[in-house]
């Protein structure tokens, strides 16, 4: 059986991106964040940063309006992210 994260990355292109993070445990944030179908897959406590995945629109929504990343920049980060299946 195919979970969720599964059926949506057939439907969808989707990215995985590394992203700073200094706001704690992201795991608290995990919630509002599948609320925005973004999803944390990997929690760096060592680098302070998280990887995310998510439909290339949904990031870019997250990065601007919840993350607070210009536009511009969130787009490149996007660029330079990768392919998930």
């Amino acid at each position: 059986m195919k979970t969720l994260k599964e059926i949506r990355s057939i439907q969808e292109a989707m990215k995985e991106i590394t992203i700073p993070w200094d706001f704690g445990d992201p795991k608290k944030f995990q919630r509002d964040m599948e609320g925005k179908r973004v999803y944390l897959t990997k929690w760096n406590k060592q680098k302070s940063e998280i990887v995310i995945d998510g439909d290339e629109k949904d990031l870019i929504d997250w990065l601007v309006y919840e993350y607070g990343m210009d536009k511009k920049e969130a787009q490149t980060v996007i660029k330079k992210g990768k392919r998930t299946k």
